[in-house]
């Protein structure tokens, strides 16, 4: 990510977001569809998941090319909101 002299981000900017869940009924999917409420489709996303160390829960990493600070306030909020999603970093 760059950043400008005031910290901000400088848009369009690679920006990565981690989404932690229980890894039931194919989570991963899950994360990718609201993604895609936000990322068109022509947008590639780097994606990688991760299991916790039981099976548990999942890591789904997503770095993708954000435009600009509304879409990422607003991907960030439907994650937020949808109840299988426990945190985001």
């Amino acid at each position: 990510m760059e950043l400008d002299k005031d910290g901000a981000l400088i848009f369009p900017c690679d920006y990565p977001i981690k989404v932690f869940g229980r890894d039931l009924d194919s989570f991963e999917e899950l994360v990718m569809g609201l993604f895609r409420e936000h990322v068109p489709q022509e947008v590639p996303l780097l994606v990688s998941s991760r299991a916790s160390e039981k099976g548990s829960y999942l890591s789904v990493s997503i770095t993708f090319r954000a435009e600009s600070r509304s879409q990422i306030e607003a991907l960030v909020a439907t994650l937020q909101a949808h109840p299988r999603i426990l945190m985001l970093l």
